[in-house]
């Protein structure tokens, strides 16, 4: 939201000061990238992007050393305002995901900082105080634990140094060496090691990229990936212990992957133009600005393990350091910054209303029953496209016994997506609506996800029992407690299914 709000301030002030707007080639498939995910996810999954875009167009207009400073000296300040965050959650017992510099995630803060470390450490070369500004980002990045922001910030350097051909500095460089020992030996002590960490990737990239080619030519769409993934990871699982596909099911959000993640959602265009803004940034910025290359190639690698362009930061850094390429200025200059404030403004108030929905969901987390129901109506009246609030709103109605009420929230949040938590929620509220057939049909929805869904089999027990097929019910019930030996919902299960048996026979 923020990030929107500057976007509309910097638009406005170039056209009201005439200030100088320019689309330099790789800002500009940058935005072309912008605009095809408006078309593929509207403007909720736009909106940063363009926001990021306006911004360094503004920047853009600059003279070339002014632009090559502004991008320095913006990515270096958030990345030292993202590090000295992360230190005080630290130093206040912050561990794990509570560990994340303001980012909401430790993967993502080390992807930040392994991008800004470059352009921070090759600044002092000419700024030996920013020497402090190295420590605390490495202290950071090397707490994050993050695999990928490791991997990334060794190429960055890696590529920058190349680019400048000359050393940066024997410091520097053991500097840089301790906290990677650190980060690796933090990582196999409480991550289990880099195999296992892979294993998972491989899992979910194996069924993203599944979903990816299913989806050719123009992908799932922003908004559908999580269904897509869904589906084709049930199918990889088909026929697997139901055990082994518990332990292995994965509801990601994301493929973990940039790359990948383009090509599902956005096909074979949006990685092409994600592709070629990277890759024409760094060759327009490794002459002149060879830090700026090196970030780049950060950015790069990291998002072979993650999706760093997720987040408004590292969204913003990359689009200043694209600005810094060899500049082509559009015409009409106050034209293109109304119409960059227009594009700005409806994702503004998306943002915004996204913002509300999820604040008014935390606030009813700790809310009083009353007031909880109070909460969430609220927050699914704000956003009836929001699959989350939508199946919050009706779990609450259906706990109150409202059925029919909840029934039809959560077949709403199921048409925005289809989760196996929502399918099993369905289920539920149709056995307590006696309506057995369909019940058994939304939990055969969830197990064609996750066959190794405790829930959906216990569930499915009941409402098979209540269709009077007790040999299936019994295997469903040896099924969930083979998943879930003592569970404390399976005894209560095991007497509904008794009585409806003796229900049955005295009938």
């Amino acid at each position: 939201m923020l990030l929107l709000a500057i976007a509309i301030v910097l638009a406005a002030l170039a056209a009201t000061r005439k200030l100088r707007i320019a689309l330099p080639l790789p800002l500009g498939l940058m935005f072309a990238f912008a605009v095809w995910t408006f078309v593929r996810g509207g403007l909720s999954s736009a909106g940063a992007l363009l926001a990021a875009v306006v911004i360094a167009s503004v920047a853009a207009g600059l003279p070339r050393a002014q632009r090559l400073e502004l991008a320095r000296d913006t990515s270096i300040a958030i990345g030292t305002g993202a590090a000295v965050i992360a230190s005080v959650q630290w130093l206040r017992g912050a561990r794990g995901m509570e560990f994340h510099g303001g980012l909401g995630n430790p993967n993502w803060l080390g992807l930040l900082l392994a991008i800004t470390l470059v352009l921070t450490i090759f600044a002092t070369a000419s700024r030996r105080w920013l020497a402090a500004a190295v420590a605390v980002q490495l202290f950071a990045w090397a707490v994050a634990q993050s695999r990928a922001g490791w991997i990334a910030l060794v190429a960055g350097l890696g590529i920058a140094w190349v680019a400048r051909r000359r050393r940066v500095g024997i410091p520097l460089v053991a500097m840089l060496a301790l906290a990677s020992v650190v980060a690796a030996r933090l990582h196999v002590t409480h991550h289990g090691g880099v195999l296992g960490a892979l294993a998972g990737r491989f899992w979910i990239w194996k069924s993203s990229l599944a979903a990816a080619v299913h989806a050719l030519p123009f992908g799932t769409g922003v908004d559908r990936f999580s269904d897509a993934y869904l589906v084709e990871q049930g199918r990889l699982l088909l026929g697997w212990d139901a055990a082994e596909a518990s332990r292995t099911f994965v509801h990601a959000t994301t493929a973990h992957n940039e790359w990948l993640h383009a090509f599902a959602t956005l096909g074979a265009v949006g990685v092409v133009l994600l592709a070629a803004l990277v890759a024409l940034g760094i060759d327009a910025t490794r002459r002149r600005f060879p830090a700026g290359a090196g970030a780049l190639g950060a950015l790069a690698v990291g998002a072979s393990a993650d999706v760093p362009l997720h987040v408004p930061a590292i969204l913003v850094v990359t689009a200043l350091l694209l600005s810094t390429a060899r500049r082509a200025p559009l015409g009409g200059d106050r034209l293109v910054a109304i119409a960059l404030v227009a594009l700005c403004v409806a994702p503004l108030e998306a943002s915004v209303r996204h913002w509300r929905t999820t604040r008014l969901m935390t606030d009813a987390r700790d809310a009083l029953p009353a007031a909880r129901s109070a909460l969430l109506h609220a927050a699914a009246t704000l956003s009836p496209g929001s699959a989350e609030a939508q199946f919050a709103w009706g779990t609450d109605q259906v706990d109150r016994g409202d059925l029919e009420a909840g029934l039809t929230s959560l077949q709403r949040s199921r048409a925005l997506s289809a989760a196996v938590s929502t399918d099993v929620a369905i289920g539920n509220a149709l056995v307590a609506l006696r309506r057995p057939g369909e019940a058994r049909a939304a939990y055969a929805r969830a197990l064609g996800k996750n066959p190794g869904s405790f829930r959906a089999h216990a569930n499915l027990a009941v409402a098979l029992a209540e269709l009077g097929d007790f040999p299936a019910a019994q295997r469903e019930l040896a099924l969930a407690q083979k998943l879930y030996p003592g569970h404390d919902k399976l005894p209560h299960i095991e007497e509904t299914v008794r009585r409806l048996r003796l229900e049955k026979m005295t009938h």
